[in-house]
């Protein structure tokens, strides 16, 4: 695939304050670039992949053992624990070696 743009070098920032609030999927972000994934400063870029089903399999493969925190009764949905993947399914970096976290639907939903 031939990028438009093949010269520029995209940037993807992170602000866990900026609208929507996502600050505990940024917070999880940062620790694992700070463990050195893919996408760290300096460290093999993230390279976006554009095919869904690829996508979904990164997921599935991340996620696969991830077993959600139980909820208390009557707690939202967006509020429920979630599987958070790093680098992204929707990434070649991502997939079964991505760092996995605990993040609540709603910041994970927002942040991307």
């Amino acid at each position: 695939m031939t990028l438009p743009y093949p010269a520029v070098n995209p940037v993807f920032l992170l602000n866990g304050a900026a609208t929507p609030a996502s600050p505990l999927h940024a917070a999880f972000v940062k620790s694992a670039l700070a463990a050195g994934k893919p996408g760290s400063p300096g460290g093999v870029p993230l390279t976006r992949l554009y095919d869904p089903a690829r996508a979904v399999a990164n997921w599935n493969a991340a996620c696969k053992n991830f077993v959600a925190n139980p909820s208390p009764p009557g707690t939202p949905a967006d509020l429920r624990d979630s599987c958070d993947e790093f680098p992204f399914a929707k990434t070649f970096e991502g997939g079964a070696n991505s760092a996995v976290g605990h993040v609540p639907l709603r910041d994970n939903t927002n942040g991307g």
